[in-house]
């Protein structure tokens, strides 16, 4: 598989899990639903500060992307608008800018007992909204775990998901996130 393959195979598997309703479309509902969807399986307060949070970087990402990638106005972002905006020069800035802030309101999410690090089972429970196999979760959760201690690290997560998006190397961490080997 060529870089060009891989970071369209991996764009593509995101815009299907961002695509809440299945409709084919990103609209500002798929950024509500997938955030009451990592509320739900994270279980988390959905009146609390942390919901809250992460619904507002949510919503913010999608503001974002809306700005950038809705070239014809209409409030939706297709496949081809959403994937365009991996294929710069610099996808890991482009994800930096968009996706920073929503990554550490997530991490903080993922991190329950606040001790800097994602376990297995916080891992476990995001990744099961993407509609993931136990499987494909645990191959994942290895693949962060770039010390292989058991547990990821900000520095990893935020890693893996700037590679998910920009690496070449199909054995990077990061390029299975959402289970695609």
């Amino acid at each position: 598989m060529t870089s060009g393959d891989l970071r369209q195979r991996n764009v593509t598997a995101a815009f299907a899990v961002l695509d809440a309703d299945g409709s084919g479309v990103l609209d500002r509902t798929d950024f509500e639903k997938l955030s009451g969807r990592v509320t739900l399986a994270l279980g988390l307060d959905p009146g609390g500060q942390v919901a809250t949070s992460l619904r507002a970087a949510y919503l913010t990402w999608w503001e974002q992307l809306r700005a950038d990638l809705d070239t014809d106005a209409d409030g939706r972002i297709t496949r081809a608008e959403f994937e365009q905006a991996f294929q710069g020069e610099d996808p890991v800035a482009y994800v930096r800018q968009g996706l920073g802030k929503l990554i550490d309101v997530l991490f903080r999410a993922l991190d329950a007992d606040g001790d800097g690090y994602i376990t297995r089972q916080e891992y476990a429970n995001l990744f099961a909204v993407g509609r993931l196999t136990p499987e494909e979760i645990e191959a994942g959760f290895r693949q962060l775990d770039a010390d292989s201690d058991g547990r990821i690290s900000r520095a990893e997560f935020l890693a893996a998901v700037e590679i998910f998006f920009s690496s070449s190397d199909p054995d990077a961490p990061g390029v299975a996130m959402l289970g695609l080997r």
